[in-house]
């Protein structure tokens, strides 16, 4: 119905999806949609629904990834109480005292209060002394404020104070976004247990599947274990062709994969080409070494007790075993010291049948 008067065509099938998973979310949420599927808009509509539903006693917070960002969105919402008749009931009443201007908005029903019953404010704004039943962060991790490892913890700091402001018994957190690499603040409040629904603009194969895991949308899930012949088809075919996808994969792969199919994979490989994962981690005998190394990264290979400082994901592999292998005294000892003195990179390594085994790790055995 609001997509009639604010003039838009009938909602698709995954417009309605994003709905539902806002409507009936039981739990805070972290929402993933490709660039165009209209996520903030229906976002905008769900303000107006919750306020529908409660005037009296709902109180929202939206956040975006600066003021500039939250007043358009405070903007669109306001004024879906002018233009929808049956939200018409919700305009603030500022003979009465309430508030409305730019940041800011009571419903009429409310009672005049400092909180408002909307109110918006950028990620680095200051939300503490409010309260809320509800926080909508959108597109709080941008590529420009997320380029950093400084910058990802001013995000991750800023976020952790939206615990102490939602309401302790019923109080939600809805986090829109677009993730812009492996590492991103949503992937971090995933891993803290804040389940993600993830919404790309095609059908995921098996391989991108297994790479989102628990995080990809039921909805795209089901379609596609229904159909499989869906699967690198349009998840919004109306409103996205093949011809409108083909123009934005022309954009770039790395642009494609991050703000379409939402897979930051592709992005960081090409952002750090240099991964622990390349190398073949083993332990080496002083006098003694295989005479055959192969390279693996099966899951069963991951060296989980030594720590990795990779990006994302990035693992230490222990070598493919292999049978019937000769062990061989090594040709010669070499050890390389890092010139510019501060002793962080050295590198010792045996070398055997010009095969040169780096075991850095285990630098200061082989020292001694």
């Amino acid at each position: 119905m609001v997509f009639q008067y604010i003039n838009l065509p009938s909602p698709t099938e995954i417009q309605y999806a994003i709905a539902d998973e806002l409507q009936y979310k039981e739990s805070d949420l972290i929402l993933n949609g490709f660039r165009g599927v209209a996520k903030s808009t229906i976002t905008g509509i769900y303000v107006a629904w919750l306020l529908f539903k409660d005037p009296v006693n709902t109180q929202i917070i939206y956040v975006g990834a600066n003021q500039e960002e939250a007043k358009k969105f405070m903007k669109f919402t306001r004024g879906l109480l002018e233009i929808v008749p049956f939200l018409n009931f919700l305009i603030p009443d500022v003979k009465r005292g309430q508030k409305d201007n730019a940041l800011s908005f009571d419903v009429a029903p409310a009672e005049v209060r400092i909180q408002p019953s909307c109110k918006a404010v950028g990620i680095f704004g200051n939300i503490t002394g409010n309260r809320a039943t509800d926080i909508i962060a959108d597109d709080i991790e941008t590529s420009e404020n997320c380029d950093t490892q400084i910058k990802r913890e001013h995000i991750e700091s800023a976020v952790t104070e939206f615990r102490q402001v939602v309401s302790p018994l019923k109080g939600k957190l809805l986090f829109l976004g677009t993730p812009h690499t492996e590492i991103s603040i949503y992937n971090k409040l995933h891993e803290k247990g804040i389940p993600t629904r993830i919404f790309p603009i095609k059908f995921p194969t098996p391989e991108q599947q297994e790479k989102y895991g628990d995080k990809l949308a039921p909805y795209i899930a089901n379609k596609v274990q229904q159909d499989p012949t869906l699967i690198g088809t349009s998840t919004d075919p109306i409103r996205f062709g093949e011809e409108e996808i083909l123009k934005l994969e022309a954009e770039g792969r790395s642009k494609f994969a991050m703000q379409q199919m939402l897979d930051t994979t592709l992005s960081d490989i090409e952002r750090y080409p240099l991964k622990c994962s390349d190398l073949i981690v083993m332990d080496c005998d002083k006098e003694i070494a295989p005479e055959k190394v192969a390279y693996g990264s099966a899951p069963s290979q991951i060296l989980k007790d030594i720590p990795c400082n990779g990006i994302g994901t990035d693992k230490y592999y222990a070598p493919i075993p292999l049978p019937d292998i000769k062990w061989l005294p090594y040709s010669y000892k070499m050890m390389a010291i890092d010139p510019s003195g501060r002793g962080k990179d050295e590198l010792a390594c045996f070398c055997l049948n010009k095969v040169a085994y780096r075991v850095d790790i285990v630098m200061k055995t082989l020292m001694n």
